[in-house]
Formats: structure tokens, sequence, C-alpha cells
């Protein structure tokens, strides 16, 4: 005669719908939403670095003799716009 050896189930309280309470269910889904937030968050600082850089672009080309300023304020300008994406990250870390 055989026997036959089975593990038993682990059964855990969110395995069944009926016992899904909204607590486990909002905590479930936390890390999810704020990962969707951050991504979110880093569409508005890429486009304002596209902007910004594209813009001393032109600008330099039309007047070359202006570039070095222009780069420095490019500069103070990117910084500002990377600090969005930096809060857009602590924001995700902090909610999580």
């Amino acid at each position: 005669m055989a026997r036959t050896l089975s593990r038993p189930v682990r059964r855990t309280p969110d395995a069944h719908p009926e016992r899904l309470q909204e607590g486990n269910a909002v905590e479930g889904i936390t890390g999810n939403i704020a990962t969707v937030g951050y991504g979110l968050a880093t569409i508005g600082p890429g486009i304002g670095l596209g902007i910004v850089i594209g813009q001393t672009q032109i600008a330099t080309a039309r007047q070359p003799e202006v570039a070095g300023r222009l780069f420095t304020n490019m500069m103070i300008g990117a910084a500002l716009i990377e600090v969005l994406g930096l809060l857009g990250l602590v924001a995700g870390l902090m909610f999580t």
C-alpha cells in the first residue's frame, strides 16, 4: 500500500475574499500607487529639461557670443527642474 504525503494547505486571511479586510487591501496597493506616482512625477521634469536644453541650443546657435551666460542660466534652471524630480522621489518613499 503506497502512502501519499500531502502538504498541509496554509490558509492566509487574504486567501478568502470574504475575509479580506479593507485595511489589508489598502496596505497591499500603496506600494504600487507610489511607484506609479513617482513615474508620473518624472514626466514633468523630463519635459522641462527637454524644453530648457532645446531652447538653450537654439539661442546658442543664434548668438554664439552669449553661450557662456546661456550655459550658466541653463544649469541653474536644470538644477531647479531636477528638484521637482527629487521631490517626487521623496514623496514616493515617504508614502510607501
